[in-house]
């Protein structure tokens, strides 16, 4: 928790204001859809917290090497600095899916925007994959699997609503093929 709540806190003194204030507003016009997925992430989120914690209570897994830890924190810390590049890159990075019209909202292509369409949810994943390992718990690893399945139906459906609302998001869509692995997907 230390590690999250210092990468927390650097995120707090790198991002633009603009980035935190948006993150932390009341949302216009939402997709109904994403408040359901965004629901079912922050549970499935902390029940791979309990899980852990039953699992490091009960002993279920066995215990990882020293460095299946480092791995996995080097892993966290990876996945947590492209999450914030891409909020940093992107003002218009956001908690839900809405278009940002009072805001002018437009395409973002730079920073980590120039190699894959989706980089925050790719910071996402990686870390949600490395907090098992991270927390020495093997049985976390099936709800943070769980998440990136919901991170993959959340990417696909906004990709919907990007493709017919954003300007510009076709022929950035066009020139950038990846969603989030390049020449993988």
């Amino acid at each position: 928790m230390a590690v999250y709540f210092a990468v927390t806190l650097i995120g707090s003194l790198i991002l633009p204001l603009e980035v935190i204030a948006e993150r932390g507003s009341k949302k216009g016009n939402v997709e109904e859809w994403d408040t359901v997925l965004s629901g079912l992430i922050i549970s499935i989120t902390l029940c791979m917290y309990l899980v852990a914690g039953l699992d490091h209570r009960w002993r279920w897994s066995p215990i990882l090497s020293t460095a299946s830890h480092l791995a996995s924190i080097s892993l966290f810390l990876l996945g947590c600095a492209l999450d914030l590049w891409a909020m940093r890159a992107n003002r218009f990075f956001s908690t839900a899916v809405w278009i940002q019209f009072e805001r002018e909202h437009a395409v973002c292509s730079s920073g980590p925007y120039r190699y894959v369409r989706h980089p925050g949810y790719l910071g996402m994943i990686i870390y949600n994959l490395a907090t098992p390992l991270f927390l020495g718990s093997l049985w976390a690893m099936m709800p943070a699997m769980m998440i990136v399945g919901l991170f993959v139906i959340r990417i696909g459906l906004e990709e919907k609503v990007l493709l017919r609302k954003l300007p510009g998001y076709g022929q950035y869509a066009a020139r950038i093929r990846y969603r989030l692995l390049p020449r993988i997907w």
